[in-house]
């Protein structure tokens, strides 16, 4: 069982630190998540902050008096990197995340126990360098959710997967200790797991299920898989012995999980002696879990007299963070209960609740945010077409969680963008809005997308529009009748047309051109307004041409005193069939492809 122990606790770790999340190193910043300071039209909604440093993250610790302490990950390692101290120096950002590969290696040997080729520091890079906008009263959850997976629009779901997972972590440890001491046998731990933990791991994190269940498989593969569970502690910094491991408190640790993601995340940014900005080690951690645990009281906690509750509020906000309804203030005595719940608001969908709606009052303000999005009618009935205009994700369940991703597709150029078909349109158990679609990409995959109008459009205009351009780089056929049937003629990339009505013909459009012929009305195909690329282009530096349009099967070198001229004949994207990656610019010349790159070309007339 060594093998599945250790793959438990690298998948549990390599999760919370993002592994797999590379930045880029195309010399261009990576900017999800994060918006110009020109986004924050109203200071009482938006605050916009730089981030210069970043504290490394930390194992949570909450002992029996309720002291909590914070032991950092990385042993050896410096507490907080400067903004400097991470940066390699190039023009478009942080590739490596540290001064040079001498630097990186270092930081990385000191982190036990996920080995260099396992891990990163992408957390920390991700969450410094950049402009980013904070909402008034966004949580801890809301802003990790906005930065790393925005598509993701529900933060109490997220919050409450978290949540679990650290109960299970919290669960198996003590379990570990339970059995170490010969308190719990095998047929009442697979019962436990059955009835306790089981249904959370199904719930939230399915694909790992068979994972878990090969603890208890059988009874010698318990002992053995529980014995040396307990001996990886030490590699989260969870040094106690078994027999204080014993007084573990899964539901303490969830609850405890549940209100540090539902802080505002204001309280997790700190100013250093320079007047700069420091985020705490929680809020790099990328779309991952902290580890925390909290373990019983030993005594009873003392009676407080004095204390008196504070309120609840509650808001109720659209996704730009406007007010659409006034606050609510909730008060009670201290201990009571309180529940608040949602507004029927017109020609708006609840998108996402952040905080709890229902529980007691305490010595602590509480915020509950209700947000809603303006209703978009029909935009991408059944059947229709779509494609994505942004970097998205397709899920198997209309409840997003990381558990339930089944295909990324990057952000792509207009005439390469993934499409879908919508096969209907359904909600979240939450209520927000959800397409079920089809794949036309070739990978025959259905799932869920996001129907936020931002990140898909319809495939079709639907209105008509008073040019058009033809982008297709194998051109476009036109045709006597709105079905594409009858005499054909052909026109050529770049070619524009004047546009009399636009006609509809079945679920697609056509656009009628004023010579009388039909062409598609596709977006991929033909774009609504003049468009004119350059004739001609010359060489900046040196310069090579490639037989296709992903710049493979070298042909010419040019010297940059050449200064090589081309024709340039039509232009196209890179990795036009690969849906993972992105697409650059090529220009299309005599004997294959050259970069479109202003780096390296320049149009002249």
């Amino acid at each position: 069982m060594t093998t599945l122990t250790k793959r438990f606790i690298l998948i549990g770790l390599a999760f919370i630190l993002g592994t797999g999340m590379l930045p880029s190193t195309n010399g261009n910043a990576d900017t999800t998540g994060m918006i110009d300071s020109n986004a924050a039209k109203d200071t009482t909604k938006y605050e916009v902050i730089q981030i210069e440093a970043v504290h490394v993250p930390y194992t949570i610790i909450v002992d029996g008096q309720g002291r909590t302490t914070h032991v950092p990950w990385f042993n050896g390692a410096q507490p907080v990197y400067q903004r400097d101290e991470m940066s390699d120096g190039s023009a478009g950002g942080l590739s490596t995340g540290f001064v040079n590969d001498k630097t990186y290696a270092s930081f990385l040997s000191k982190i036990n126990p996920i080995p260099a080729e396992e891990m990163g520091a992408q957390g920390m890079w991700r969450i410094v360098g950049a402009k980013q906008v904070i909402t008034n009263g966004e949580t801890l959850a809301k802003f990790r959710i906005d930065l790393f997976v925005p598509e993701i629009e529900d933060p109490k779901a997220s919050i409450e997967q978290e949540a679990e997972e650290a109960y299970i972590y919290s669960w198996l440890f003590k379990l570990a200790a339970r059995q170490s001491l010969g308190l719990v046998d095998y047929p009442t731990a697979k019962k436990d797991y059955n009835n306790q933990v089981r249904p959370k791991i199904e719930e939230y994190d399915a694909r790992q299920l068979s994972m878990y269940d090969a603890f208890f498989d059988n009874e010698k593969d318990f002992n053995e898989s529980m014995s040396q569970l307990l001996q990886t502690r030490s590699d989260i910094h969870l040094n106690y012995s078994p027999k204080e491991l014993t007084r573990l408190n899964p539901d303490g640790t969830a609850r405890r999980m549940r209100a540090i993601l539902g802080r505002s995340v204001k309280e997790f940014i700190t100013t250093q002696a320079d007047g700069t900005l420091q985020a705490d080690g929680l809020m790099a951690l990328i779309e991952g879990t902290p580890f925390l645990f909290s373990f019983d009281s030993e005594a009873p906690a003392a009676t407080t007299t004095a204390t008196t509750s504070k309120p609840v509020t509650v808001h109720y906000v659209d996704d730009r963070g406007e007010t659409l309804k006034p606050d609510k203030t909730l008060t009670g005595s201290l201990g009571s209960s309180y529940k608040t719940e949602a507004m029927s608001i017109a020609n708006y969908t609840l998108t996402a609740i952040t905080g709890q709606e229902k529980g007691s009052f305490t010595d602590s303000a509480q915020t509950i945010t209700y947000t809603y999005a303006k209703d978009v009618v029909d935009r991408a009935p059944k059947n229709s077409i779509i494609y994505a205009t942004k970097k998205l994700r397709l899920y198997t369940s209309p409840t997003f969680t990381t558990s339930a991703r089944q295909q990324t597709y990057a952000k792509k150029s207009r005439m390469n963008r993934p499409m879908f078909q919508v096969i209907d349109v359904t909600a979240s158990k939450n209520g927000v809005k959800r397409y079920h679609v089809r794949d036309l990409n070739g990978l025959g995959k259905t799932g869920y997308l996001t129907a936020k109008a931002d990140y898909t459009a319809p495939l079709y205009y639907a209105k008509k529009q008073k040019w058009v351009t033809v982008i297709n780089p194998r051109g476009l056929n036109a045709y006597e009748t709105k079905n594409l049937t009858g005499g054909r003629a052909h026109y050529k990339q770049g070619q524009m047309f004047k546009v009399k009505r636009i006609v509809s013909h079945n679920l697609t459009m056509r656009f009628m051109l004023s010579n009388g012929r039909y062409i598609s009305a596709n977006k991929k195909l033909v774009i609504g307004r003049k468009m004119t690329m350059p004739k001609r282009v010359v060489a900046k530096t040196a310069l090579n041409r490639y037989g296709t349009v992903n710049l493979t099967k070298y042909r010419q070198h040019y010297a940059k005193k050449s200064h090589a001229s081309f024709t340039v004949k039509g232009w196209a994207y890179s990795n036009v069939h690969d849906f993972s990656k992105g697409d650059t610019l090529r220009y299309k010349v005599a004997g294959g492809y050259i970069s479109g790159n202003q780096r390296f070309v320049e149009a002249v007339k």
